[in-house]
């Protein structure tokens, strides 16, 4: 079986990258293994599409791969995915060979649930910024999965948002609020 999991740190022939891990990742792994800031990141490689293809289904061998690469963001950024104290947050992001703008899907924020968002809210000191976060993974994963207009979480978020501003009080409002 064909490595499904591509770290940062594992070695990658120039020649051919953009084949195993799409061309975005290709350029993120690039720039990592010259010294420049990249957030923590593993990739999927294509093998696994076509494992997929193969056998007309997913690999059985996705989950540990899975697995394997949440545990080296745990490890790397002291977070851990599902916590509700201190939640690892990741963003899933299609790498094709070549590159296609606005035709494969993103979802944000996986891993920020409503149980971990007010420790999100404490890590950044702020909890509208926080329940945007939120918002913006609801308004990410309905899209792809739903396939639910984006602008139906934005108007009904903007809402809350203005209507907890306009308190006389003028007080930031409680993630309870929004």
């Amino acid at each position: 079986m064909t490595t499904l999991l591509h770290r940062p740190t594992d070695p990658l022939e120039a020649e051919g990258a953009s084949r195993l891990v799409g061309a975005k990742a290709a350029r993120l792994i690039e720039a990592a293994a010259i010294g420049a800031p990249v957030p923590a990141f593993f990739v999927l490689t294509t093998a696994l599409f076509a494992e997929r293809r193969r056998r007309g289904k997913l690999p059985d061998e996705l989950v540990s791969a899975l697995d394997e690469g949440l545990v080296d963001l745990a490890r790397v950024t002291g977070h851990s995915f599902g916590s509700a104290e201190s939640p690892l947050v990741v963003s899933v992001r299609s790498s094709p060979v070549e590159s296609m703008p606005g035709m494969l899907d993103t979802v944000l924020d996986v891993g920020l649930t409503r149980a971990a968002t007010p420790a999100l809210a404490r890590r950044l000191g702020d909890p509208i910024a926080a329940q945007d976060v939120r918002r913006s993974q609801l308004e990410s994963w309905g899209a792809v999965d739903r396939r639910m207009a984006r602008t139906r979480c934005d108007a009904s978020a903007a809402g809350r948002v203005a209507a907890s501003r306009s308190a006389a009080s003028r007080e930031r409002p409680t993630l309870e609020a929004l």
